[in-house]
């Protein structure tokens, strides 16, 4: 099974996967969030063989500002009618939490947890709360939140009630804003790769086998948590005027 994963929640990225092997078979990417729109198309052609499709495309949904959200999913959609494949949304933070649990790997360990944190811009981060299944698989805890990373630690108290008294568990935090993190022990910072995560997160929201989402409607993927309707949580920065 390969996949291309299309990701425009910051920057712009592609990467085209191998899931049975999980091997990265190529990746391309721009940090730069003003020109999403004309980078997109050349980063998948370089990362995608001439003369091969996708099984299908992942993009990540967000949540994300409006704009490079809005580029991601439209060309995943343009690629995926193009190519005659389906098209899968995945939430960025859960994606994330799903990729950070494969650095939970402590049995020992009573309770394990995923943050994952990302920039929201205006001194604001995008997190939530997961905890690690006893199949790998990320639990949520509390919904996708926007706020000060300040704030956060007030948040995973609502989330879960033991916190802060983790003292037991081994907490994780990945995303681009991870190390924006205060208050939280103890506090492991991880890199994570979320272009290979998606393949199985995909698999595990299907039930099992990515073939039996073949034929589903948008509003049955939004039902198993694979939609392509954007997250953005809060309104865009620009508004028109009235």
């Amino acid at each position: 099974m390969r996949y291309l994963f299309i990701d425009t929640a910051h920057g712009a990225g592609a990467a085209w996967i191998d899931s049975e092997s999980e091997e990265n078979l190529g990746v391309a990417e721009t940090a730069d969030t003003r020109s999403q729109v004309e980078d997109l198309a050349g980063l998948v052609a370089k990362v995608v063989p001439e003369s091969e499709t996708p099984d299908f495309v992942v993009v990540s949904r967000g949540p994300a500002p409006f704009t490079g959200l809005r580029v991601g999913l439209v060309s995943a959609r343009t690629f995926g009618f193009a190519w005659g494949v389906p098209v899968f949304g995945l939430d960025e933070l859960e994606l994330l939490a799903a990729a950070g649990n494969n650095k939970l790997l402590s049995a020992e360990r009573e309770q394990e947890w995923v943050i994952p944190c990302v920039d929201a811009r205006r001194h604001e981060v995008y997190a939530a709360l997961f905890r690690r299944g006893s199949n790998g698989e990320p639990l949520r805890q509390g919904p996708d939140w926007v706020g000060a990373s300040a704030e956060l630690p007030r948040m995973l108290t609502q989330w879960d009630a033991t916190f802060p008294n983790w003292s037991d568990s081994r907490v994780v935090a990945v995303g681009n804003a991870a190390n924006q993190l205060e208050g939280v022990s103890p506090l492991e910072v991880a890199l994570v790769d979320q272009a290979k995560a998606a393949g199985g997160l995909v698999v595990t929201l299907s039930g099992g086998e990515w073939t039996n989402l073949r034929g589903k409607t948008q509003t049955e993927l939004v039902v198993l948590g694979l939609g392509t309707e954007p997250e953005y949580l809060r309104r865009p920065d620009i508004q028109e005027k009235k």
